[in-house]
């Protein structure tokens, strides 16, 4: 019968189909892959590991205080290093008639009189790739504990390294990369490129189940290379740099959080950026963070306040948005019932609050997407986040706008008041600032905010290697000069950092 033998023929090109897609599949990613990527999302520093704090009991106002003049104790905080060791500590290597250059070399940690055992270091994060000594970089800051996050080309890295540790796992994995590393180095010496030559295999490979072109490479080996993720390129900087550094290095690499909280300081430390209400709802929703005091809508926790609802499709949250201005906030805020609530709070529960709001911020959905923590330089009209330097506005410009409208919690809340703006220029709302320290975006060089930091100033370009020294202003006596040391080390300005200390900003000039 001509129909029974259309669906016969229809049911085995459905099977065929579906066994050549499940075929693709097994060999794209392999049974059993593990999560290259390893995030680790966010890491706490204590008081003890940050001894600079923000408003907090009246005793620890007092006690960090006592410790910002304390001149042993001081926070160091370096922008993107990218590889360039003999920047940022003294080396010395024999090279010539350049010896000497080394020798006297003005290193950022050098100038700074780094003490270990009193200064506590922290990175933002792109320690490695670009720059010559990237495994230099890696292996001191990983023998010394240095505390700091993760960047994109170090998340790059560290995937690479991932993925040969489980290509070389399997059986005739390690063979394969050694086979296909030895044909490369053949086709190089015969001018071929690398992304040229990754290509040409990715096709080959592609070929090898389909008929016959004398040109294909055999289905065996054509396994593996469907292995390789189609974006990636075998054995450029990225993969010798995987491949050879060391495994206690790459246990640091996976051991750092794509975000550092300092609880006690308000402070969050991140490679890229934050933002700090969620774009895809409008400002004013009662969902956004910073709308609200914690205390005022306990029923739905953190979850409502962050727009990331646990369990709920998106689709949903504007409802639950409708449901929260009907039972809470009827359409208002910060009314002068809710004044006098606030005023009521005594510190400790105070801290709490801005505690949880803090947390809020962090729930927020953007903020739990790695790709944004490492890449996001602005944020489109949209809401969609962007790594372009030219399109939508800068995050840090929106971060900053949010906490200049903090009133705090109550009236007696004064943070900052010197340097906020009227209510005239925008919405006041509950909350107390925090505030953001990055790296990432060096085409917008040094980068200082109220409430937020920038300090990659391109090193590896040769620019400057930035950073932020919070506490320890004995050692720039009373000069109020701009710019002290005209020669490569700088102080570039003393700045507000917080809500009641000070910080330093300081480089060194990268050259060769």
């Amino acid at each position: 019968m001509p129909s029974q033998s259309l669906v016969v023929c229809t049911t085995l090109s459905f099977f065929a189909l579906f066994c050549l897609v499940l075929d693709k599949a097994l060999l794209s990613n392999g049974i059993d892959v593990p999560d290259m990527s390893q995030y680790r999302q966010l890491q706490a520093m204590t008081r003890e590991e940050f001894p600079i704090g923000g408003r907090g009991l009246s005793f620890m106002k007092r006690l960090s205080h006592l410790l910002l003049d304390d001149p042993s104790r001081r926070m160091i905080i370096v922008g993107d290093i990218h590889g360039q060791f003999d920047h940022l500590q003294l080396v010395f290597r024999p090279i010539g008639f350049q010896t000497s250059a080394y020798l006297f070399r003005r290193t950022l940690l050098k100038r700074l009189s780094y003490d270990n055992t009193t200064d506590t270091l922290v990175h933002l994060g792109d320690i490695i790739t670009k720059g010559p000594h990237s495994l230099d970089v890696l292996s001191y800051l990983s023998s010394n504990g240095i505390l700091g996050v993760r960047g994109n080309h170090d998340q790059e890295v560290l995937e690479r390294r991932s993925w040969i540790n489980w290509i070389t796992s399997l059986n005739g994995g390690d063979v394969f990369l050694e086979t296909a590393e030895l044909e490369w180095k053949n086709a190089k010496e015969s001018g071929e490129k690398l992304k040229a030559w990754n290509k040409r295999q990715r096709q080959r490979a592609s070929k090898a189940f389909g008929k016959g072109d004398d040109n294909t490479m055999d289905r065996n080996t054509a396994k593996w290379w469907r292995r390789v993720p189609e974006d990636w390129v075998l054995f450029n900087d990225v993969h010798h740099l995987a491949n050879e550094m060391a495994a206690t290095d790459y246990e640091y690499l996976l051991s750092l959080p794509l975000k550092i909280y300092v609880p006690h300081a308000h402070l969050f430390l991140v490679h890229a950026g934050m933002v700090s209400h969620d774009p895809n709802y409008d400002f004013d929703d009662p969902i956004q963070p910073l709308m609200t005091a914690p205390h005022t809508s306990r029923l739905f926790g953190s979850a409502l306040r962050s727009g990331r609802l646990s369990g709920f499709n998106r689709a949903v949250d504007p409802l639950t948005g409708w449901l929260a201005r009907l039972l809470f906030f009827n359409k208002r805020t910060w009314n002068e019932e809710e004044r006098q609530v606030f005023a009521s709070i005594d510190d400790s529960t105070q801290d709490a609050t801005r505690g949880k709001q803090e947390r809020a911020i962090l729930d927020l959905a953007l903020n739990n997407d790695p790709w944004v923590t490492l890449n996001l330089r602005g944020v489109k009209n949209d809401g969609t986040p962007t790594r372009s330097n030219k399109k939508g506005k800068p995050w840090a410009e929106i971060w900053n706008k949010d906490m200049d409208r903090c009133r705090g919690f109550g009236d007696n809340d004064d943070v900052d008041s010197a340097d906020s703006v009227s209510s005239k220029k925008g919405r006041v709302l509950p909350c107390l600032p925090m505030s953001v320290v990055y790296g990432h975006c060096a085409g917008r060089g040094l980068d200082i905010k109220r409430w937020t930091f920038g300090l990659d100033t391109g090193c590896v370009t040769g620019k400057r290697l930035t950073a932020l020294v919070v506490g320890g202003f004995h050692d720039l006596g009373n000069s109020t000069e701009t710019e002290t040391h005209v020669d490569d080390y700088r102080v570039d300005e003393i700045v507000p950092f917080g809500d009641e200390s000070r910080a330093h900003i300081a480089s060194v000039r990268c050259k060769a």
